[in-house]
């Protein structure tokens, strides 16, 4: 005996699972997919694509290593960009030098300081700079006077700083030159003035541990300033010169990047050096939120990965990660969850959905003053997110894969009808749907090739090729994009089929 029976298939909101075996996944989540975005109902679609922010590379073959935006006291935007020996600005006619012969290659790290109006920067190599947009220097170290030499200390500005932060009103540099493990902090002048060019050789404090780690990241944030090596994190406590301390919060867990961390809410997210994201408040000690990405993140480069980068935008965080040498992979994580909290327990984020983008190769990733997202690259261009449906003219191959489908009852034999197609319409685009059945290592074999997205589908009913229709207790969809600039969105889709077996209504 059978019955008929339509399968609704409309919630794809788990995104990305490729750490669970098939029979494991959460009906709503994928076991494979890329470069498409999840929908607050459920729906899924295409990525935007990027564009180039200028029409010229920034460094012809040189790849941009850094960016950076400033707004100067007059209220001019400056848009920085470092790339082989050279820092450039972006103008209406491309990049203009602001200045050069700094390390090649090397990593950038800014803060703007409010007090002078300009930009600071290091990079480990090359001391302390400032920039006011148009050109750059080193920073002149502050000349104290007879009395501040007795009373305060002469100025001994931290020899080639890689991490640079502003905290209290004040200049922080960490991982110096011969000291990785110090933290140095600017000091005031004798009349209580906070100078950013005013350093001590006693104004540090030390991040010790028992694996000799350098600092990775320096991040004011809840007006403490957290500082990780590779597997601590600790922080620093207190208002002025005369109570600053510095405290453990974790002893096992710490960042390899510090373009990983970032502030979003009330929390801290990052990339830690296992390969893990975590997210933490300041209070209770970091959750992981990337368990479901074990495939993913078990193949990041152990060489390479101090290459990763992140951004928090519009309630996502981009973080691109290195599986060769560059950073090929991109996952965005939706922050955009409330914990619920109930019996005293905190539902944290562990369950947000991830997705995966592949097509560029991000350095550095910056939200900028129009709050538009942009990144460097590797190929020399900085480019913007989100536009478009090419990777500045390049195809966008997106797919999305559903687990092997059984109606919760896998020893029974479906017949399958037909697939009936809930999508939006679309212009001049197409779609592939295939499918696989019963088992994870059979192969996709086609449903339907350019399904024409310009028509009315709300209800488009996709038969198989020649009245083929599979006899199997579990089946799996692909649906793909097929030609250059395709885009789609997926509201979802009903399987019509036969159950073989003893009538039961699936709840």
């Amino acid at each position: 005996m059978s019955y008929q029976h339509y399968e609704r298939i409309y919630d794809f909101s788990g995104g990305l699972n490729n750490r669970d075996f098939d029979p494991l996944l959460q009906d709503n989540e994928s076991p494979d997919m890329c470069n498409v975005v999840l929908g607050k109902r459920g729906t899924f679609e295409t990525r935007p694509g990027i564009i180039y922010f200028k029409n010229e590379p920034v460094v012809e073959g040189k790849s941009v290593t850094s960016i950076f935006e400033y707004i100067d006291p007059q209220g001019n935007t400056h848009f920085l960009a470092f790339a082989g020996d050279k820092l450039k600005k972006a103008t209406q006619d491309g990049w203009a030098l602001v200045g050069e012969d700094l390390e090649e290659g090397s990593y950038l790290e800014f803060v703007t300081n409010p007090m002078t109006g300009k930009a600071l920067f290091v990079n480990h190599n090359d001391g302390y700079w400032e920039t006011d947009g148009n050109e750059c220097n080193e920073v002149d170290p502050y000349e104290p006077t007879d009395d501040e030499k007795t009373e305060i200390g002469e100025c001994a500005i931290p020899n080639d700083p890689m991490l640079i932060a502003y905290h209290k009103y004040r200049v922080w540099l960490a991982n110096v030159s011969d000291y990785p493990d110090r933290i140095y902090y600017s000091v005031d002048d004798i009349s209580g003035n906070t100078l950013y060019n005013y350093f001590t050789p006693s104004s540090w404090l030390r991040s010790s541990n028992p694996k000799g780690e350098g600092v990775t990241a320096i991040v004011s944030f809840k007006e403490r300033l957290y500082v990780f090596t590779k597997s601590t994190i600790k922080v620093i406590v207190g208002s002025d010169l005369d109570d600053f301390s510095m405290i453990d919060f974790d002893q096992s867990i710490g960042t390899v990047s510090s373009r990983t961390v970032w502030n979003f809410g009330d929390h801290l997210i990052f990339l830690s050096a296992d390969n893990d994201v975590y997210i933490f408040d300041g209070v209770s000690a970091p959750t992981k939120v990337s368990g479901r990405l074990e495939g993913t993140f078990n193949k990041i480069s152990a060489e390479y990965k101090y290459r990763a980068c992140a951004a928090l935008h519009r309630g996502k965080y981009y973080l691109s990660i290195p599986e060769s040498t560059v950073n090929d992979v991109t996952l965005v994580y939706d922050t955009e969850v409330v914990p619920l909290t109930y019996v005293g327990e905190k539902h944290s984020y562990v369950n947000s959905p991830w997705t995966l983008h592949k097509g560029f190769t991000p350095t550095q990733w910056l939200v900028g003053q129009d709050l538009n997202l942009y990144f460097a690259s590797t190929d020399g261009y900085v480019y913007q997110y989100g536009i478009g449906t090419t990777d500045a003219g390049k195809p966008i191959e997106a797919y999305l894969c559903t687990k092997l489908i059984d109606l919760g009852t896998p020893d029974k034999v479906k017949r399958i009808r037909r697939l009936i197609l809930d999508a939006r319409r679309e212009e001049d685009s197409f779609i592939n749907i295939e499918y696989k059945i019963d088992s994870e290592s059979n192969g996709w074999e086609t449903l339907c090739r350019d399904v024409d997205l310009s028509k009315p589908i709300d209800r488009m009913f996709i038969y198989f090729p020649n009245s083929n229709r599979p006899l199997c207790r579990k089946i799996a969809f692909k649906i793909s994009n097929s030609y250059l600039g395709n885009v789609f969105r997926i509201n979802g889709f009903t399987i019509d089929m036969a159950v073989h077996g003893h009538h039961e209504e699936r709840k």
